[in-house]
């Protein structure tokens, strides 16, 4: 079978010898070399006139895949390869691929030895790519395809079904690949086959050094490849797209950091400062807020923003202590944005808590990147007395009297967090999407803007669910940390659960309010009610 090999170049003098040596190393006779050159003025028509084998034009084109499109008109093989100027073949990729076609394969992929300039000298890697649809439709993990044509070779119908496309620029090969994962079969045979020398000092090499480089806009043809799949595949996919993308761009930025291009970054306003969680502020520094972490257009931020004693705290543990790879987003656990609430109850919280000073971090970057990450709040709802007086022996040491006269000002509290929180804050009014009482959650989405709102009632059995279609992380465990029955006040906790009780115009007045109406169903509320209700003696 007749091999084509097509090779774009333009002022290639430097490399373009050791290509075209790599292809003549091969010792297969039945190939034509091609090679579709862009004008140059450095030597390199020098170079291919001392070659009298190959085949070859040199005009001015639109770039390169202008001119690999040129060479496969050119070409009369019956199996295509494409090799850049900076790169070659191993020794026997000819021989690893022939035999594969002959046995009826219409694509035949192996591994890529990655050589890669690096800040201290040149990185090597082995890329050893997959091959499924779904899996190179994951692009942005590592071999989840191949990063070079040097590593892969097809037939011409392969090429005559799925073209080149200019539109796709650098990224004409991603394209190339994932829609030849979902049309034919790929045959993968575990040998390297080339090398690639990835440059940074290119167009596409600055490019990626950018973490706005990794966003959904630029790379518009995988969202249409996405559709082959199934609604809900498709949710899962952007979901985990959104993570992967995330963890890239974190790459991105600290190789730009290694470079010595922070200083651009920051300038571009590609990056931007993020606070330290609460459990990470020192008391001693009297509320006083690091921001030592980096954030991008696109990243999540998760504020774990509940009323209170909604497992809030057991929720963002269990966020946080996901491997980076999986939730590369940072997880901040609060109960208030609004500066308003902030600075009144400032005073009375440092120096021991930080919280409130992360919630007006995280106002003031809402507000100053307002269209740049994407918001995932996690707010959470309880019966307003349980909350109330879960939350009262939380903040003091809780007695008969204390408690009727802190437990109205608590509910109150409850009852209006969603407002000044989120409604005066963020412009989001939970009230106006409906929630589902059945599945006991609902997802509110509003721009950049995402809430997650549960019951606490029924977070053990939605808690798993819930978190994979909010973050599409599947079977997630809630850790357990901060319960109430388990403190040094449970005994006397549990005491008042069994027995305090408030007269009917006190519950009517708590029960009958917008929050506890819209998120429990009137039979519940019922529940709640006779509860909590004086028994007439």
């Amino acid at each position: 079978m007749k091999i084509s090999i097509i090779t774009p170049s333009f002022n290639s003098s430097i490399t373009i010898g050791k290509a075209i040596q790599s292809v003549l190393a091969q010792g297969y006779a039945n190939y034509e070399h091609i090679i579709v050159d862009g004008g140059s003025t450095d030597g390199t028509l020098d170079i291919l006139k001392c070659y009298p084998h190959l085949k070859w034009v040199s005009e001015p084109d639109r770039g390169q895949i202008h001119a690999m499109n040129k060479g496969f008109s050119m070409a009369t093989g019956a199996i295509i390869g494409y090799l850049n100027t900076d790169d070659y073949y191993l020794e026997d990729a000819f021989s690893a691929v022939i035999p594969h076609f002959q046995k009826g394969a219409e694509m035949v992929m192996g591994k890529v030895l990655v050589r890669s300039e690096k800040p201290g000298g040149i990185h090597e890697w082995t890329c050893d790519p997959k091959t499924d649809f779904p899996s190179v439709l994951r692009h942005w993990k590592a071999n989840a395809f191949c990063v070079n044509p040097v590593g892969y070779f097809y037939l011409r119908k392969v090429q005559k079904k799925i073209s080149l496309k200019e539109k796709n620029g650098a990224k004409h090969d991603l394209a190339f690949l994932i829609e030849t994962a979902m049309h034919f079969s790929i045959k993968k045979v575990d040998v390297v086959l080339g090398v690639f020398n990835h440059a940074q000092e290119t167009q596409t090499g600055r490019e990626q050094l950018m973490p706005s480089y990794w966003q959904p806009e630029n790379f518009v043809f995988v969202d249409r490849l996405a559709a082959n799949l199934s609604e809900a595949e498709q949710k899962q996919f952007r979901l985990e797209r959104d993570r992967g993308y995330q963890l890239r761009r974190q790459w991105t930025v600290k190789e730009a950091f290694d470079r010595g291009m922070a200083q651009k970054l920051f300038d571009k306003g590609e990056v931007f400062m993020l606070p330290e969680d609460e459990n990470e502020c020192a008391a001693s520094r009297c509320g006083f807020v690091e921001h030592d972490r980096v954030g991008t257009k696109g990243d999540w931020i998760i504020p774990v923003m509940t009323m209170g004693k909604v497992a809030s705290k057991s929720i963002c543990h269990t966020l946080k202590n996901l491997s980076q790879s999986v939730l590369p987003a940072q997880c901040y656990h609060i109960h208030q944005m609004n500066p308003a609430t902030i600075y009144r109850n400032l005073p009375g919280c440092l120096p021991a808590l930080c919280h409130p000073v992360v919630g007006l971090s995280l106002k003031s970057i809402f507000n100053n990147y307002n269209s740049s990450p994407i918001f995932k709040f996690i707010a959470g709802v309880r019966d307003p007395i349980a909350g109330g007086l879960s939350g009262i022996f939380e903040i003091n040491k809780a007695t008969v009297e204390n408690i009727e006269s802190a437990i109205f000002n608590v509910t109150n509290y409850i009852l209006t967090h969603f407002d000044i929180q989120y409604k005066d804050t963020m412009g989001i009014d939970v009230y106006k999407y409906p929630f589902n009482h059945k599945k006991g959650y609902t997802i509110i989405r509003k721009s950049n803007i995402e809430v997650l709102v549960f019951r606490f009632e029924d977070l053990s059995r939605i808690f798993s669910p819930a978190m994979e279609e909010f973050f599409g992380i599947p079977n997630l465990k809630l850790s357990k940390i901060n319960i109430s029955s388990a403190k040094h006040y449970s005994c006397e906790y549990e005491n008042a659960k069994q027995n305090m009780r408030f007269n009917r115009e006190q519950l009517e007045k708590i029960y009958s309010h917008e929050m506890v109406k819209h998120f429990y169903t009137d039979e519940e509320i019922s529940r709640f009610y006779n509860k909590w209700l004086q028994k007439r003696g």
